[in-house]
């Protein structure tokens, strides 16, 4: 059966109902019997089903289900989908200050990337994709004042835009770089590292 008779009969049998157009099983003790009992194969049918349920429903405004979608696509082993719908979700929470939901998006999108190195012969476009999400996590360390882990995310991006080849990218770590420095006090390295992006942007 396919995804909307599957969530039709759980309806009829009033294991799921629906509230504000969203969908939930009756109880919580069902859902976590029910997830237990099922096979792997099964579990990911079960959250594909949910995904493109979300996707349908939402089809005009998809963007307020960023984050669930990711999650399920991420179970249903679809990592593809999972890594687009969860950059789009940390693009969207980062000018938002909705920095937790951000940085659950990032990390999810960063195992989509792992995930994906196992069954994808294309590493300079996951690596592009991993650049991204690295920049953006950087945004929301730095709002919440964790320069350690901005440097770190920094120095990978710096790894990444040197792999890719890419001057482009290679300036925009530049210029993160540079202003973490400027943060910390550190004006010689900022004024250094600004330096570097200007050229590589020329």
């Amino acid at each position: 059966p396919g995804c909307m008779e599957i969530l039709e009969r759980l309806l009829e049998r009033h294991l799921l109902v629906e509230e504000n157009q969203k969908y939930r099983l009756t109880h919580a003790k069902i859902q976590e019997v029910l997830y237990q009992e099922l096979r792997r194969p099964w579990r990911q049918r079960w959250h594909l089903c949910a995904a493109q349920a979300l996707e349908a429903i939402y089809a005009t405004n998809t963007a307020e289900q960023y984050t669930q979608l990711a999650h399920h696509y991420f179970e249903a082993g679809r990592w593809k989908e999972s890594l687009n719908f969860a950059l789009k979700g940390v693009k969207q929470a980062v000018p938002a200050y909705h920095n937790e939901e951000g940085l659950g998006l990032a990390k999810l999108a960063l195992q989509a990337c792992d995930a994906l190195e196992r069954y994808e012969h294309n590493q300079a476009m996951i690596n592009i994709q991993r650049f991204d999400v690295l920049a953006q996590r950087v945004e929301i360390y730095a709002l919440q004042g964790l320069r350690e882990r901005q440097a770190q995310d920094i120095t990978k991006m710096e790894m990444l835009a040197e792999s890719l080849e890419d001057r482009h990218k290679q300036a925009i770590a530049l210029q993160k770089k540079s202003e973490l420095n400027f943060r910390v006090g550190k004006y010689s390295e900022a004024k250094e590292a600004a330096l570097k992006a200007s050229k590589l942007h020329q």
